[in-house]
Protein backbone atom coordinates (compact mmCIF):
# COMPACT_ATOMS: atom_id res chain seq x y z
CA UNK A 1 0.00 0.00 0.00
CA UNK A 2 2.73 2.49 0.95
CA UNK A 3 4.56 1.81 -2.29
CA UNK A 4 1.40 2.58 -4.27
CA UNK A 5 0.98 5.94 -2.50
CA UNK A 6 4.66 6.76 -2.99
CA UNK A 7 4.38 6.05 -6.70
CA UNK A 8 1.20 8.13 -7.02
CA UNK A 9 2.92 11.06 -5.30
CA UNK A 10 5.78 10.96 -7.80
CA UNK A 11 3.90 10.50 -11.07
CA UNK A 12 4.23 13.39 -13.56
CA UNK A 13 1.71 16.14 -12.94
CA UNK A 14 0.90 16.64 -16.62
CA UNK A 15 -0.97 13.31 -16.69
CA UNK A 16 -3.22 14.18 -13.73
CA UNK A 17 -6.62 15.75 -14.39
CA UNK A 18 -8.83 17.27 -11.68
CA UNK A 19 -12.63 17.20 -11.74
CA UNK A 20 -14.53 19.36 -9.25
CA UNK A 21 -18.17 20.31 -8.67
CA UNK A 22 -19.04 16.74 -7.65
CA UNK A 23 -21.81 16.20 -5.09
CA UNK A 24 -20.79 15.08 -1.61
CA UNK A 25 -21.61 11.42 -2.16
CA UNK A 26 -20.23 8.57 -0.10
CA UNK A 27 -18.23 6.38 -2.47
CA UNK A 28 -18.82 2.65 -2.70
CA UNK A 29 -15.74 0.79 -1.46
CA UNK A 30 -16.87 -2.84 -1.27
CA UNK A 31 -15.53 -5.67 -3.42
CA UNK A 32 -18.55 -5.58 -5.71
CA UNK A 33 -17.97 -1.93 -6.59
CA UNK A 34 -14.29 -2.58 -7.34
CA UNK A 35 -15.38 -5.46 -9.59
CA UNK A 36 -17.79 -3.13 -11.41
CA UNK A 37 -14.96 -0.67 -11.97
CA UNK A 38 -12.66 -3.45 -13.20
CA UNK A 39 -15.25 -4.72 -15.68
CA UNK A 40 -16.13 -1.24 -16.93
CA UNK A 41 -12.49 -0.22 -17.50
CA UNK A 42 -11.75 -3.54 -19.21
CA UNK A 43 -14.76 -3.20 -21.52
CA UNK A 44 -13.86 0.40 -22.34
CA UNK A 45 -10.28 -0.30 -23.40
CA UNK A 46 -11.23 -3.47 -25.29
CA UNK A 47 -13.79 -1.58 -27.32
CA UNK A 48 -11.74 1.57 -27.84
CA UNK A 49 -8.16 0.31 -28.21
CA UNK A 50 -8.22 -3.48 -28.42
CA UNK A 51 -6.42 -3.96 -25.09
CA UNK A 52 -7.53 -4.23 -21.48
CA UNK A 53 -8.70 -7.86 -21.67
CA UNK A 54 -8.00 -8.13 -17.94
CA UNK A 55 -8.07 -5.47 -15.22
CA UNK A 56 -7.34 -5.50 -11.48
CA UNK A 57 -8.43 -2.68 -9.14
CA UNK A 58 -7.05 -2.15 -5.63
CA UNK A 59 -8.65 0.32 -3.22
CA UNK A 60 -7.20 2.08 -0.15
CA UNK A 61 -8.01 5.06 2.04
CA UNK A 62 -5.46 7.77 2.80
CA UNK A 63 -6.69 10.34 5.34
CA UNK A 64 -9.83 11.88 3.82
CA UNK A 65 -9.08 10.64 0.28
CA UNK A 66 -9.95 7.36 -1.36
CA UNK A 67 -7.67 5.80 -3.96
CA UNK A 68 -8.44 3.24 -6.65
CA UNK A 69 -5.40 1.83 -8.48
CA UNK A 70 -6.48 0.15 -11.73
CA UNK A 71 -4.10 -1.97 -13.82
CA UNK A 72 -5.61 -2.92 -17.19
CA UNK A 73 -3.79 -5.38 -19.42
CA UNK A 74 -1.70 -3.74 -22.13
CA UNK A 75 -0.84 -5.04 -25.60
CA UNK A 76 1.21 -8.29 -25.57
CA UNK A 77 4.94 -7.90 -26.12
CA UNK A 78 7.24 -10.54 -27.58
CA UNK A 79 10.94 -10.58 -26.77
CA UNK A 80 13.96 -12.87 -26.88
CA UNK A 81 15.32 -14.15 -23.56
CA UNK A 82 17.87 -16.67 -22.32
CA UNK A 83 16.42 -19.39 -20.09
CA UNK A 84 18.12 -21.08 -17.13
CA UNK A 85 20.08 -23.31 -19.55
CA UNK A 86 21.34 -20.22 -21.39
CA UNK A 87 19.35 -21.11 -24.47
CA UNK A 88 17.73 -18.36 -26.50
CA UNK A 89 13.97 -18.53 -26.80
CA UNK A 90 10.95 -16.32 -27.47
CA UNK A 91 8.63 -15.17 -24.68
CA UNK A 92 5.36 -13.27 -24.77
CA UNK A 93 4.53 -10.93 -21.91
CA UNK A 94 1.31 -9.07 -21.16
CA UNK A 95 2.29 -5.94 -19.22
CA UNK A 96 -0.14 -3.71 -17.33
CA UNK A 97 -0.60 0.02 -17.52
CA UNK A 98 -1.93 2.26 -14.76
CA UNK A 99 -5.04 4.34 -14.14
CA UNK A 100 -5.50 6.01 -10.73
CA UNK A 101 -8.63 7.63 -9.27
CA UNK A 102 -8.44 9.82 -6.13
CA UNK A 103 -11.79 10.91 -4.70
CA UNK A 104 -12.38 13.37 -1.86
CA UNK A 105 -15.97 13.57 -0.63
CA UNK A 106 -15.32 16.69 1.48
CA UNK A 107 -13.98 18.66 -1.51
CA UNK A 108 -16.29 17.10 -4.07
CA UNK A 109 -13.26 16.41 -6.26
CA UNK A 110 -11.91 13.59 -8.39
CA UNK A 111 -8.29 13.44 -9.55
CA UNK A 112 -7.51 11.06 -12.40
CA UNK A 113 -4.11 9.85 -13.59
CA UNK A 114 -4.16 8.42 -17.09
CA UNK A 115 -2.20 8.61 -20.33
CA UNK A 116 -4.71 9.59 -22.95
CA UNK A 117 -6.51 12.41 -24.72
CA UNK A 118 -9.32 14.61 -23.44
CA UNK A 119 -11.99 12.12 -24.52
CA UNK A 120 -10.30 9.31 -22.59
CA UNK A 121 -10.19 11.47 -19.46
CA UNK A 122 -13.89 12.30 -19.74
CA UNK A 123 -14.87 8.69 -20.47
CA UNK A 124 -12.98 7.34 -17.45
CA UNK A 125 -14.42 10.00 -15.17
CA UNK A 126 -17.90 8.93 -16.24
CA UNK A 127 -17.04 5.26 -15.73
CA UNK A 128 -15.89 6.04 -12.19
CA UNK A 129 -19.04 8.06 -11.52
CA UNK A 130 -21.28 5.19 -12.61
CA UNK A 131 -19.38 2.37 -10.91
CA UNK A 132 -18.37 4.02 -7.62
CA UNK A 133 -20.53 7.11 -7.02
CA UNK A 134 -23.65 5.88 -8.82
CA UNK A 135 -24.02 9.21 -10.62
CA UNK A 136 -24.05 10.25 -14.26
CA UNK A 137 -21.38 12.92 -14.67
CA UNK A 138 -22.10 15.70 -17.14
CA UNK A 139 -19.63 17.22 -19.60
CA UNK A 140 -16.80 18.65 -17.43
CA UNK A 141 -16.56 21.77 -19.59
CA UNK A 142 -19.99 22.81 -18.37
CA UNK A 143 -18.54 23.44 -14.92
CA UNK A 144 -15.91 25.94 -16.13
CA UNK A 145 -12.19 26.14 -15.52
CA UNK A 146 -10.54 24.79 -12.42
CA UNK A 147 -7.49 27.09 -12.48
CA UNK A 148 -7.82 30.73 -13.49
CA UNK A 149 -4.36 32.23 -14.00
CA UNK A 150 -4.88 35.54 -15.80
CA UNK A 151 -4.38 37.61 -12.63
CA UNK A 152 -0.75 36.47 -12.49
CA UNK A 153 0.07 38.77 -15.41
CA UNK A 154 0.25 41.50 -12.77
CA UNK A 155 3.27 41.46 -10.45
CA UNK A 156 1.02 43.03 -7.78
CA UNK A 157 -1.34 40.05 -7.76
CA UNK A 158 -1.71 39.24 -4.04
CA UNK A 159 -0.33 35.96 -2.69
CA UNK A 160 -1.09 36.45 1.03
CA UNK A 161 0.41 34.16 3.66
CA UNK A 162 -0.67 33.44 7.22
CA UNK A 163 1.60 32.31 10.12
CA UNK A 164 -0.14 28.94 10.32
CA UNK A 165 0.84 28.19 6.69
CA UNK A 166 4.46 27.75 7.69
CA UNK A 167 5.45 29.52 4.45
CA UNK A 168 7.60 32.65 4.40
CA UNK A 169 7.57 33.40 0.67
CA UNK A 170 5.65 32.56 -2.50
CA UNK A 171 7.25 33.19 -5.88
CA UNK A 172 6.23 33.03 -9.52
CA UNK A 173 9.18 31.35 -11.25
CA UNK A 174 7.79 30.72 -14.73
CA UNK A 175 5.06 32.05 -17.02
CA UNK A 176 3.97 30.63 -20.35
CA UNK A 177 1.82 33.11 -22.23
CA UNK A 178 -0.29 32.73 -25.32
CA UNK A 179 -0.60 35.69 -27.66
CA UNK A 180 -4.19 36.04 -28.81
CA UNK A 181 -4.21 37.18 -32.43
CA UNK A 182 -6.44 40.13 -33.27
CA UNK A 183 -5.34 41.12 -36.77
CA UNK A 184 -7.28 39.98 -39.79
CA UNK A 185 -5.43 37.44 -41.88
CA UNK A 186 -3.55 36.00 -38.90
CA UNK A 187 -5.05 32.55 -39.64
CA UNK A 188 -5.37 31.77 -35.94
CA UNK A 189 -1.64 31.37 -35.44
CA UNK A 190 -0.60 29.94 -32.08
CA UNK A 191 2.22 32.02 -30.63
CA UNK A 192 3.60 31.58 -27.12
CA UNK A 193 6.15 33.25 -24.86
CA UNK A 194 7.85 31.45 -21.98
CA UNK A 195 9.49 33.51 -19.24
CA UNK A 196 11.55 31.72 -16.59
CA UNK A 197 13.65 32.99 -13.69
CA UNK A 198 16.92 31.39 -12.66
CA UNK A 199 17.28 29.56 -9.37
CA UNK A 200 19.15 32.50 -7.78
CA UNK A 201 17.04 35.31 -9.25
CA UNK A 202 14.82 37.37 -6.97
CA UNK A 203 11.04 37.00 -6.83
CA UNK A 204 10.47 39.84 -9.32
CA UNK A 205 12.71 38.40 -12.05
CA UNK A 206 9.91 36.89 -14.15
CA UNK A 207 7.98 40.16 -14.14
CA UNK A 208 11.10 42.13 -15.05
CA UNK A 209 11.39 39.87 -18.10
CA UNK A 210 7.72 40.47 -18.90
CA UNK A 211 8.25 44.23 -18.76
CA UNK A 212 11.15 43.86 -21.19
CA UNK A 213 8.94 41.91 -23.62
CA UNK A 214 6.18 44.52 -23.44
CA UNK A 215 8.52 47.52 -23.62
CA UNK A 216 8.54 47.52 -27.43
CA UNK A 217 4.73 47.94 -27.42
CA UNK A 218 4.47 45.44 -30.29
CA UNK A 219 2.50 43.04 -28.08
CA UNK A 220 -0.38 44.66 -26.16
CA UNK A 221 -0.80 43.28 -22.66
CA UNK A 222 -4.52 42.71 -23.29
CA UNK A 223 -3.68 40.09 -25.95
CA UNK A 224 -1.79 37.91 -23.46
CA UNK A 225 -3.36 34.87 -21.80
CA UNK A 226 -1.60 32.89 -19.05
CA UNK A 227 -1.56 29.22 -20.06
CA UNK A 228 0.94 27.88 -17.53
CA UNK A 229 2.65 29.06 -14.36
CA UNK A 230 5.44 27.64 -12.24
CA UNK A 231 5.18 28.54 -8.56
CA UNK A 232 7.56 28.05 -5.66
CA UNK A 233 6.89 28.12 -1.93
CA UNK A 234 9.70 28.74 0.56
CA UNK A 235 8.86 27.21 3.94
CA UNK A 236 10.09 28.61 7.23
CA UNK A 237 13.26 26.96 8.62
CA UNK A 238 12.80 23.79 10.64
CA UNK A 239 14.37 23.10 14.05
CA UNK A 240 17.74 22.50 12.39
CA UNK A 241 17.59 25.73 10.40
CA UNK A 242 16.91 24.00 7.08
CA UNK A 243 14.63 25.69 4.55
CA UNK A 244 12.45 23.55 2.31
CA UNK A 245 11.08 24.68 -1.01
CA UNK A 246 8.20 23.29 -3.05
CA UNK A 247 8.02 23.96 -6.78
CA UNK A 248 4.90 23.02 -8.74
CA UNK A 249 3.09 23.79 -11.98
CA UNK A 250 -0.42 24.91 -12.89
CA UNK A 251 -1.89 24.95 -16.40
CA UNK A 252 -5.19 26.43 -17.51
CA UNK A 253 -7.78 25.01 -17.28
CA UNK A 254 -7.34 21.90 -15.15
CA UNK A 255 -3.77 20.62 -14.77
CA UNK A 256 -1.78 20.72 -11.52
CA UNK A 257 1.34 18.82 -10.46
CA UNK A 258 0.52 18.87 -6.73
CA UNK A 259 -0.16 15.59 -4.95
CA UNK A 260 -1.26 14.89 -1.36
CA UNK A 261 1.65 14.98 1.05
CA UNK A 262 1.40 17.64 3.82
CA UNK A 263 3.34 20.40 2.05
CA UNK A 264 1.32 19.85 -1.14
CA UNK A 265 -1.93 20.15 0.83
CA UNK A 266 -0.69 23.49 2.20
CA UNK A 267 -0.09 24.63 -1.38
CA UNK A 268 -3.59 23.52 -2.46
CA UNK A 269 -5.12 25.54 0.35
CA UNK A 270 -3.15 28.60 -0.73
CA UNK A 271 -4.35 28.25 -4.33
CA UNK A 272 -7.93 28.42 -3.05
CA UNK A 273 -7.17 31.46 -0.89
CA UNK A 274 -5.41 33.28 -3.72
CA UNK A 275 -8.28 32.71 -6.13
CA UNK A 276 -6.22 30.65 -8.58
CA UNK A 277 -8.19 27.46 -7.88
CA UNK A 278 -11.74 28.46 -8.76
CA UNK A 279 -13.27 24.99 -8.62
CA UNK A 280 -16.39 24.54 -6.58
CA UNK A 281 -17.55 28.15 -6.87
CA UNK A 282 -20.68 27.25 -8.80
CA UNK A 283 -22.87 24.18 -9.09
CA UNK A 284 -24.90 24.99 -12.19
CA UNK A 285 -25.04 21.42 -13.51
CA UNK A 286 -25.01 18.89 -10.66
CA UNK A 287 -24.68 15.23 -11.67
CA UNK A 288 -27.87 13.23 -11.77
CA UNK A 289 -28.26 10.29 -9.40
CA UNK A 290 -28.73 6.95 -11.11
CA UNK A 291 -31.29 4.50 -9.79
CA UNK A 292 -29.36 1.37 -10.66
CA UNK A 293 -25.64 1.29 -11.21
CA UNK A 294 -25.81 -2.31 -12.46
CA UNK A 295 -28.12 -1.23 -15.26
CA UNK A 296 -25.80 1.62 -16.24
CA UNK A 297 -22.71 -0.56 -16.47
CA UNK A 298 -24.38 -3.03 -18.81
CA UNK A 299 -25.50 -0.37 -21.29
Amino acid sequence: MASHFHRADNLPGRSWRKRSHLPSIEAATDKESCKRLEDAISAYYRRKEGRGHACKVDHWRRDNRLYWFAHPEDYPEGRLIYDERHELRSETQRPAFEVIFVYCQEEGSLDLFVHGDKNTVTDLQRIFGRAILEVELEDPEATGAVYELLGLLDRRFPLPLEPEDGVEEARVRRLRLRIMESQQGSRNRMRRITLEAGARDDREAVYDLLDDVLASERIPRELLMVQHVGLQLVFRPDAKGRRRTLSFDLSHPDSCSLKYDPSHLVAKGLLKRWGLDVSGRTEDNPPKRRRSVQRVIRT
